[in-house]
């Protein structure tokens, strides 16, 4: 439930949808906070906002496909590698999820052998609606700064958990 996360609630909040998150750090007013396990078979709708970390790295599996409700759908716009894909596209042939849409895969391009092409109920689009001249820039900046604060002894903004902040040594 990181700030894209939370994002996403104050644009959905509005139009009555209901709020649960697995997240082993955040607190977040409007949220019921859960395990995985009960995530996965409560969830009407999966969004995924995670980084890819080894503990990230394929956490949509079949087990987790399996648990998860036959009408429920998968939004991924974080990190390609949190989902299995061939996983996701026998679920979604198989009926055993009712959709998903994607704008980023573990290998990109997606390759043009990938299961996911012939998967029905599949909405698959370019990780670019992030992208405009203003947050060219702005990305750029960030970037900058955090290089700054590496240099100067300063921990990152929004350190990742499970990596290591900057070590001078």
């Amino acid at each position: 439930m990181g700030r894209i996360a939370q994002e996403v609630q104050r644009r959905l909040q509005p139009f009555g949808f209901r709020f649960i998150a697995a997240d082993p750090v955040a607190k977040v007013d409007g949220v019921r906070m859960v395990d995985l396990p009960t995530l996965l078979a409560e969830a009407d709708v999966l969004t995924l906002h995670a980084p890819a970390t080894p503990e990230t790295v394929g956490i949509i599996n079949a087990k987790a496909l399996a648990s998860m409700k036959p009408t429920a759908y998968i939004v991924n716009s974080a990190r390609g590698d949190l989902i299995v894909e061939p996983a996701l596209a026998e679920a979604l042939t198989k009926g055993k999820l009712a959709g998903a849409a994607l704008d980023v895969f573990a290998v990109e391009p997606l390759p043009m052998d990938s299961p996911l092409r012939s998967a029905p109920n599949l909405m698959l689009t370019p990780h670019a609606a992030w992208y405009s001249d203003v947050a060219v820039a702005q990305l750029q900046s960030l970037v900058a700064d955090e290089i700054t604060r590496a240099l100067t002894g300063q921990p990152p903004r929004r350190p990742i958990p499970g990596t290591i902040a900057y070590d001078r040594t």
